[in-house]
C-alpha cells in the first residue's frame, strides 16, 4: 500500500491481552505496528457488551479486564517499543481513559510524560464517559 502511495491507518485496541498478557500484548503490538509502519495509528480501549462472547469470559473469571491503571500502564509500555517515525499517534477515542495524540517518533516523550503523570496523579476518565 504505502509504495503505491497509498496512506496506511492502523487502529489497535488496548486491553485486549487481560490481565494474564498486557506485558505481552503491549510489546507485541508495539512490534507489529514497528514492522507495519503505518501512516495513522490509533488506540482504542477494550470494552465490552453484554451477552457477547468476552462478557462470558468475565462473568465466569476466565477474562479479568484491566483497571484504567492498567490500561496506562499497558500503553506506556507499548508506547516505549513503538519506533515508527512520522506516524500520526491518537488516543483521543471517548473509550481512553487518557487522551492522547502526537506523531511518532518527535511526540513521543511528551506522550509518555503525559501518562506517568496520570499514573502518578489518578487522572483517568470516568467510566460513564467512556460510552458517550
Amino acid at each position: 500500500l504505502k509504495d503505491s502511495g497509498l496512506l496506511l491507518s492502523v487502529t489497535v485496541i488496548s486491553g485486549l491481552g487481560g490481565k494474564e498478557n498486557w506485558e505481552e500484548h503491549a510489546k507485541e503490538t508495539a512490534s507489529a505496528v514497528n514492522k507495519i509502519n503505518p501512516d495513522y495509528l490509533g488506540l482504542l480501549t477494550l470494552m465490552i457488551e453484554p451477552g457477547t462472547e468476552l462478557w462470558n469470559q468475565v462473568e465466569s473469571g476466565e477474562f479479568a479486564i484491566l483497571t484504567p491503571y492498567e490500561i496506562a500502564q499497558e500503553t506506556l509500555l507499548m508506547l516505549e517499543h513503538l519506533d515508527c517515525h512520522g506516524c500520526v499517534f491518537r488516543s483521543n477515542h471517548a473509550s481512553n481513559y487518557v487522551s492522547l495524540k502526537g506523531t511518532l517518533n518527535q511526540d513521543k516523550e511528551e506522550m509518555i510524560k503525559t501518562l506517568e503523570n496520570a499514573l502518578n496523579d489518578g487522572d483517568f476518565k470516568e467510566e460513564w464517559m467512556r460510552r458517550l
